[in-house]
């Protein structure tokens, strides 16, 4: 019922070591690094290329955010052996001309999406006046008269507010009603329309709509054959440097962390200085692999009385975990208090329980959570919909 309990533990080694050290650690997962303030940080290329790794790796991520996927071969080599940092910065840094061909092509499918969107828009305006042959470009061009055009489930609701003596309407198959009247006749009845009438949009300067909706389908099929050709280069991009931008995303994100972990040592001129925490139970694993560590590089460990800021790491079985995933995104308890996730986990289910109390909405709800959590990829929705799923077995 208590977090994980954590040993405070000290490495010092020289500083020609420190690149090996911190790339080991990274990898075994076993030290979480102390927030320790710093001086006279190691000179290493690390931290000289850090702000450099992550403006490469922001450039690459966007790359990759702006192609679609594509097959990826089984990668025999090691991806790390592959690229070393110097090489992996000049890399991405040579990826300027794809960033740039795949901005614009990225740019133009946007720019082709906004306008078959407003074509769209358009056509489904008009679509309501197909095959009328009405002219709606004369009454702009008159002083004296107005139109208005209205969609009525039934016509013989708008000859309450149309009186014949005022408008003249003219009715068309599928409810259309098209009103024409003085000049500020209609400022008097369009505040008072009856249920089932909804006033539509005129198709201003129009004459002939069923010519104006065949150039509009033109446009869009146009329209349609510029991105699937922008969408055709972006998938030839793809499949030439989609694997081998994952590839060095992954290495730019190992180098990137590893930075980070140096920036957060002390050390002097020739040492230096790692704090951390590390879990009991994987404490032995730890001290076997820093002794083998030692004899290659010649490390000094230690470990150290508690200081009370030891972070707070919840174990719990795979049962629970849902609402130990939950407890995490709140809030966590303090290394010293209880770990409240077993409490959690008997409580949610028990009060969903008693509050929907029936078979058939509990199985409603185990399904509705069971289909929800097939389409979530992880996050929030994932834990929700799992911690929903086990609240609902109790209603069953």
């Amino acid at each position: 019922m208590k977090p994980m309990e954590m040993k405070c533990v000290r490495i010092i080694g020289l500083k020609k070591d420190l690149q090996a050290v911190v790339g080991a650690l990274h990898k075994s997962g076993l030290l979480h690094l102390k927030n320790t303030d710093y001086t006279n940080l190691p000179d290493s290329k690390y931290l000289a290329k850090h702000e450099q790794v992550s403006s490469c790796l922001v450039r690459v991520r966007a790359i990759i955010d702006a192609l679609p996927p594509a097959p990826i071969a089984q990668q025999k080599s090691d991806s790390l052996q592959e690229y070393s940092l110097d090489s992996a910065v000049a890399a991405a840094e040579l990826l300027e001309q794809l960033e740039s061909e795949v901005r614009q092509v990225a740019s133009a499918i946007s720019e082709r999406n906004e306008q078959h969107s407003k074509l769209v828009e358009q056509h489904a305006k008009l679509m309501h006046y197909r095959g009328i042959g009405f002219d709606f470009s004369k009454a702009e061009q008159s002083s004296l008269v107005e139109q208005k055009a209205f969609k009525a489930k039934k016509p013989e609701l708008l000859a309450g507010i149309l009186p014949p003596d005022k408008f003249e309407t003219l009715v068309f198959p599928g409810g259309l009603v098209i009103a024409i009247g003085r000049k500020g006749a209609f400022s008097a009845v369009l505040h008072d329309l009856p249920e089932g009438v909804e006033e539509l949009e005129l198709p201003k300067g129009i004459s002939d709509i069923d010519r104006e909706l065949k150039t509009i389908e033109e446009k869009d099929e146009a329209l349609r054959v510029s991105l699937n050709g922008r969408h055709g280069t972006l998938s030839d991009l793809s499949i030439k440097y989609y694997a081998k931008l994952l590839q060095l995303e992954e290495v730019l994100a190992v180098w990137h962390t590893r930075s980070e972990i140096m920036r957060r040592t002390r050390g002097t001129e020739n040492f230096f200085l790692i704090e951390g925490y590390v879990p009991a139970r994987r404490h032995a694993e730890f001290k076997e692999y820093m002794a083998l560590a030692s004899k290659a590089a010649g490390l000094a460990f230690e470990e150290l009385p508690s200081d009370h800021h030891e972070p707070t790491f919840l174990d719990n079985s795979k049962l629970v975990l849902p609402f130990q995933n939950l407890l995490e995104f709140i809030s966590l308890p303090r290394y010293s208090e209880l770990d409240p996730t077993i409490l959690i986990a008997f409580i949610i289910p028990v009060f969903y329980g008693m509050i929907i109390g029936d078979v058939g909405y509990g199985l409603v709800s185990f399904l509705l959570a069971w289909l929800l959590g097939r389409g979530a990829k992880g996050g929030l929705l994932k834990i929700l919909t799992r911690i929903w799923m086990i609240s609902a077995i109790p209603t069953i």
